[in-house]
């Protein structure tokens, strides 16, 4: 029974959005996760990764997997991965050696916040 256009995009919908939460666990994980040695974002992001694989088997996303076949669709794909990831390293060329100072601010900030008290016995500590 061929699927409808409708289900086709709505299924992609749902596994783009569960591979999505995929990635955002992941990128918790190793924003906070790894230094608390809490693996509980890693395995989120594993499971999640794992339904998406088993959503993309479905026979609704059958019609969207033969369109990536199409050799303009594979090329589209490939030159518009290529040009995202020069991208990406073009602007971390960029923050990274051409603009060292940008991290003046972030430290001009630090010091501006206030200081936690010292430990220490208080007044009036031994009435």
């Amino acid at each position: 029974m061929p699927t409808s256009l409708s289900q086709t995009i709505a299924a992609a919908v749902v596994a783009l959005a569960v591979l999505a939460g995929c990635f955002l666990q992941f990128a918790l994980y190793y924003l906070k996760g790894r230094r608390s040695r809490n693996p509980s974002y890693l395995l989120s992001a594993a499971g999640l990764f794992c339904i998406f694989l088993a959503m993309a088997g479905t026979a609704s996303l059958t019609p969207l997997f033969w369109m990536l076949t199409w050799p303009l669709a594979r090329e589209a794909a490939f030159w518009l991965g290529a040009v995202l990831l020069l991208a990406s390293l073009a602007y971390f060329v960029f923050i990274t050696y051409l603009r060292p100072n940008r991290l003046q601010f972030e430290d001009a900030m630090v010091e501006a916040l206030p200081s936690r008290p010292k430990e220490g016995p208080t007044s009036g500590a031994g009435l």
